[in-house]
């Protein structure tokens, strides 16, 4: 990729095998632990479900670079985030920033809206934890794939970290989603914006890359929000 190239938006896509979960992260998503062998009929429903999301899934992304001030805007969305983010003491520190959208297709999610309507309650929820492990996974990949094109094109050295931040976490408001998608227009890989803001197809993700040194990303997860947070995995991909 050339350095011109940096400037447009990228269109990517995956293969089904290259954003398959490790099956100890679908179980996460469970609430089980990797170290509880699972019951011999959930590990029966993990194979089926598997096999599902891989004939099912479609993954593909769009990224887009931004600059200071386009992200300015983003960010600030409609002016409800929380006071204090760490993303605020992030993005003015960075080298270069993309916003990011990425999708599982709607095959999959369409499938686990059909399992639970059919009453096929466990498969369709061992699905729902697989396709939302995959869709992170491709999430992770497009973080990569930016990562490596900076360094590629001489923009930034290897020692620089890219890493992703999405609306509706850590004290950045959802609201922040409608200036993402005017800018971005993830409509190119069927990514859509309802009204209460949510995406379609469900097993989506968008927020913005933001590429700098390793020091930049660190915060303490001691944030009033922080507290009400049920993930806490913010600091373990550092």
């Amino acid at each position: 990729m050339m350095l011109e190239d940096l400037t447009m938006r990228q269109i990517l896509r995956f293969s089904p095998d290259s954003v398959r979960p490790e099956r100890a992260a679908v179980l996460a998503l469970q609430g089980m632990s990797g170290d509880i062998e699972p019951d011999p009929r959930l590990d029966a429903y993990m194979d089926k479900a598997l096999d599902l999301l891989g004939r099912l899934c479609e993954p593909s992304a769009v990224y887009q670079m931004v600059s200071m001030p386009e992200f300015d805007g983003v960010f600030r969305g409609s002016g409800l985030n929380e006071v204090r983010t760490p993303l605020a003491g992030i993005y003015p520190h960075a080298q270069a920033m993309a916003l990011f959208a990425i999708t599982l297709g709607g095959p999959v999610s369409r499938r686990i809206a059909e399992l639970f309507e059919a009453d096929d309650f466990v498969l369709g929820y061992v699905l729902d934890a697989a396709a939302s492990a995959a869709a992170d996974r491709c999430a992770e990949a497009v973080q990569e794939a930016f990562g490596g094109a900076l360094v590629a094109a001489g923009r930034v050295p290897s020692s620089r970290r890219t890493l992703r931040y999405s609306p509706g976490y850590c004290g950045w408001h959802i609201s922040a989603q409608r200036g993402l998608f005017d800018l971005l227009k993830p409509e190119v890989i069927g990514v859509t914006l309802g009204k209460s803001l949510l995406m379609e197809p469900l097993k989506s993700v968008s927020g913005v890359l933001v590429c700098g040194e390793p020091g930049i990303h660190e915060f303490k997860n001691a944030f009033p929000f922080c507290g009400r947070c049920s993930h806490r995995t913010c600091r373990g991909r550092r």
